[in-house]
């Protein structure tokens, strides 16, 4: 419980940066260097600048950068706000559990995601960032 009170203001510092630095923080965080080696993306390709938009509040970027990452990153936002109020008031908040099953669907969702977005097929243009 310990290492989720610290995961949430880590991810509420991440979004202050955002939100507050300049118009590209490219600087700031590392290279993909599966891009790097490759010159494919990676199925994150793209998430930072979705980040961004997002705090921007332009869903339309956010979409086009990373179209999972558009609604996921709201997602662990609230997820995050909700344990850092719960590590530090003691509340109890609804948990999520979520089985094996539903994880390795995701896993298998992302890695198919990841794949399709490389392919050169104009009906997975969409895909990339």
């Amino acid at each position: 419980m310990a290492g989720l009170c610290v995961l949430g203001p880590a991810a509420l510092l991440w979004l202050g940066v955002l939100l507050v630095g300049p118009g590209s923080v490219s600087r700031l965080a590392p290279p993909c260097l599966f891009h790097l080696a490759t010159g494919w993306h990676c199925a994150g390709c793209g998430g930072t600048r979705c980040a961004m938009a997002l705090c921007r509040g332009d869903w339309s970027a956010a979409l086009d950068y990373h179209p999972v990452a558009a609604f996921a990153l709201p997602v662990a936002l609230l997820w995050a706000v909700g344990e850092t109020l719960a590590g530090l008031t003691g509340w109890r908040i609804p948990r999520w559990r979520l089985s094996w099953r539903w994880w390795t669907v995701g896993l298998v969702s992302l890695v198919l995601f990841g794949v399709l977005r490389n392919l050169p097929f104009g009906w997975t243009a969409w895909m990339g960032p």
